[in-house]
């Protein structure tokens, strides 16, 4: 299981739930949801240190796999902070 670094320090378990929840709020589609969660489970073999990758690679890669789907989400999801 992967653990994500978030931007206050935090660690958490990663969740993929999470990324298909937020490509819908951002106006993408279950399917476009399930796919880039996937999509970054497979890519986290090649990023995450010691089991750790830093959340904000997780949102970057996100946003480059969204724009080549779904643009309009991918600006949506961007313009999207916490």
């Amino acid at each position: 299981m992967y653990k994500v670094l978030k931007k206050n320090g935090e660690v958490q378990d990663f969740d993929p739930k999470k990324i298909e929840e937020a490509v819908i709020k951002s106006g993408g589609t279950e399917d476009e949801g399930i796919k880039i969660a996937n999509e970054i489970e497979s890519w986290l073999d090649e990023v995450a240190q010691d089991g750790v990758v830093d959340g904000i690679l997780i949102r970057s890669k996100v946003i480059e796999l969204l724009q080549e789907i779904n643009p309009d989400a991918a600006a949506a999801f961007e313009a999207y902070r916490k």
